[in-house]
């Protein structure tokens, strides 16, 4: 994630700090920033006043403008200064000037003498060339700037081109370039007017015919109350053009098909003349956009001796209002604990609005996390942060332009790693989600316990306790678990004749070494046989313990019908042996 959004909205990552004006624009016009749908009246305020007349060498003439962004330099030309009035000449061999926004020269040139009067100026950056407008010549001059991308040198090559006049631009003051649609535009004070010019079907500019194909639209800007345009600059972020004008003293902004948007009433003083147009960025703050005005002042036909060029910075609200400043907290960040600090990136861009104050208030603060976040200074993009204790954090950038916020958040991780042991105690395993055994600081690990067949999860030891399946264990450090499992055998009981068996504990399936209580109960007329199968005996009750699955069966016997005759066990027991009632019959035959 150009434009505004509430404070409260969480912004997407564009960092125009690395965009040049150029591509910024783009941005601007791909998003479709665009002019307000009705025409207003704004006010302009001058912020700084350049004397070019104090310049080495002077410019008493100021006439065109125009700004570089690859180098952050505006050019200045001057159409008078050549010039000779009653023997009296400022002339020194310069008539244009690299300069900073605040009116430090940097370097000279002329371009005389192909051109004694450069009305006009204006640099393309996507091309490397700069469009020079001349009054006199009614011509149009290309200079591409050669590889050291500077004028004036002896790698600059130069094309003229003519015939605007015949076309109906009659009146070449100052000049334009439209970097995006490649349209020329020219300020005309004549009637007053401006004249788009494109080229022709062969592509390039080659002039107006009969010198060329080049297209030429005029439009008229009388209605408009402007009286005479002298400058002219496109703005490639709002796709618009504005005009100085002379007549009234004050900057117009319309859309490149001439369509009235707004009027920029500046305090000029009240003798100014403005000549040429530019936007820079401010003086004081390079976020402002500002207006640069050139003023030609007295003109050295009327005062031969006259040295009183001047450059007004001009500061007025964007067409499309205030910004809601642009923030990025950068990118996240994931550290090793103990290391408990991060250096922060963050960034805050802002369109110098309102103004004043024209300035930003940058706060960070913490959003989330396990932990305390000590700042090394919270008002500032780029500063450090300090935490109390491993984890995930967020931390909130806020921009607040005194009208308006935004915020943007980057997530910070302090990885601790810990390790997870985890062992089998009996016929099963552990399985952990996610798997591995090391992992970050406070993260949540899932186990599972998954005993084999013919067995049981038991229960959980060390770092977890109880029988809960599946468990959850957050790693606050390094933890060991032990998960225990028990073997399951199957007792089956079976019974002949009428009576029951009753198992303590019951069930039927019983860990290993169990201790189970079988409870012969014969029915009525029913007496306790014995045990067969896994078990033996008559004892009743039978403690057997579990070492396999077993088998065990019970024998009830009729009271009435089956034993010794009949009788009862009870009875059959006070009964004498066999073999001395046998010994008693033989006895008693002799």
């Amino acid at each position: 994630m150009r434009g505004g959004v509430a404070a409260d909205a969480v912004r997407g990552r564009l960092r125009p700090r690395r965009f040049s004006w150029l591509l910024l624009a783009a941005v601007g016009l791909a998003l479709g920033f665009g002019a307000p749908a009705r025409a207003q009246v704004v006010p302009g305020s001058v912020v700084q006043t350049i004397d070019t007349s104090l310049w080495t060498p002077p410019s008493p003439d100021p006439s065109g403008i125009s700004y570089r962004p690859d180098t952050g330099r505006l050019l200045t030309c001057d159409a008078e200064v050549e010039e000779t009035v009653e023997g009296i000449t400022l002339y020194q061999g310069v008539n244009v000037w690299t300069h900073t926004n605040t009116g430090g020269v940097v370097a000279t040139a002329k371009t005389v003498p192909w051109s004694n009067e450069p009305t006009g100026i204006s640099f393309d950056p996507a091309g490397g060339r700069l469009w020079i407008s001349d009054d006199v010549k009614d011509s149009i001059f290309e200079v591409n700037l050669g590889a050291d991308g500077s004028f004036g040198t002896s790698d600059d090559s130069r094309v003229r081109y003519k015939g605007y006049p015949a076309a109906g631009c009659d009146d070449l003051e100052d000049v334009t370039y439209d970097n995006f649609d490649g349209h020329l535009y020219i300020a005309g004070g004549g009637d007053p007017e401006i004249c788009r010019i494109g080229v022709g079907e062969n592509g390039h500019f080659d002039g107006a015919p009969p010198y060329g194909d080049d297209t030429v639209v005029t439009m008229s800007v009388a209605a408009f109350g402007i009286t005479d345009p002298e400058g002219i600059v496109y703005d490639p972020f709002w796709n618009t053009l504005v005009l100085a004008d002379r007549g009234t003293r004050d900057l117009y902004e319309l859309t490149p098909d001439g369509n009235f948007l707004r009027k920029i009433d500046v305090n000029f003083p009240s003798d100014i003349k403005p000549s040429g147009v530019a936007i820079a960025p401010g003086s004081t703050n390079p976020a402002l956009r500002n207006y640069f005005v050139t003023d030609r002042h007295v003109d050295n036909n009327d005062v031969p001796t006259e040295n009183d060029g001047r450059i007004f910075e001009v500061v007025a609200i964007p067409l499309g209002g205030n910004g809601t400043p642009i923030v990025d907290a950068g990118s996240p960040q994931t550290v090793q604990w103990p290391t408990n600090n991060v250096d922060l990136d963050g960034f805050v861009g802002d369109d110098g609005h309102p103004y004043p104050p024209s300035s930003v208030a940058v706060l960070w603060s913490k959003q989330s996390g396990p932990g305390s976040v000590t700042f090394g200074n919270p008002n500032s993009t780029t500063t450090t942060a300090s935490f109390s204790a491993p984890g995930s954090y967020v931390l909130q950038l806020v921009g607040n332009d005194s009208a308006l916020a935004s915020l943007d958040t980057v997530a910070i991780t302090l990885s601790q790693d810990v390790a997870l042991s985890v062992s089998s105690a009996g016929p099963g395993a552990v399985l952990l989600d996610p798997p591995g055994g090391i992992y970050s600081f406070g993260q949540s690990v899932s186990l599972t316990a998954l005993p084999d067949p013919n067995a049981a999860f038991a229960g959980w030891s060390g770092d977890l306790s109880a029988a809960t399946n599946p468990e959850t264990l957050v790693m606050s450090e390094d933890k060991s678990v032990t998960a225990s499992f028990v073997t399951l055998y199957d007792l089956t009981v079976a019974s002949t004749g009428v009576g029951s068996v009753t198992l303590s504990p019951p069930g039927g399936v019983y860990e290993a070494g169990s201790a189970i209580t079988l409870t012969a109960a014969p029915a009525a007329g029913f007496f306790f046989g014995g045990w067969s199968g896994d078990a033996s005996g008559s004892a009743n009750p039978l403690l057997i313990v579990m070492d396999g699955d077993s088998s065990v069966h019970a024998q009830f016997n009729n009271a009435g019908g089956s034993g010794a005759c009949g009788i009862g066990p009870e009875l059959l027991a006070l009964l004498p042996p066999l073999g001395w009632l046998l010994r008693r019959r033989r006895e008693k035959k002799r």
